[in-house]
């Protein structure tokens, strides 16, 4: 795979990885496709990615209404 592992870079940039949807996403992938696992070992890789979901939703929809008006 391209890059490195995670724990291999250094905490500020862990930290910025962490943060970022796509991080979460290619582990849940990898979890299902590769491994098979099922829904109750890939939750803490969902929430994290529907937390961000939810929260560009909201800015979306603010900048939207204000956008209207």
């Amino acid at each position: 795979m391209f890059g490195s592992r995670c724990t291999d870079t250094e905490r500020s940039h862990q930290a910025v990885g962490s943060i970022l949807p796509l991080t979460h996403f290619l582990i849940l992938v990898r979890g299902i496709l590769l491994k098979g696992n099922d829904l109750s070992l890939l939750w803490e890789y969902i929430w994290p990615i529907m937390v961000f979901m939810l929260t560009v939703l909201a800015l979306g929809l603010k900048t939207f209404r204000k956008t209207l008006d």
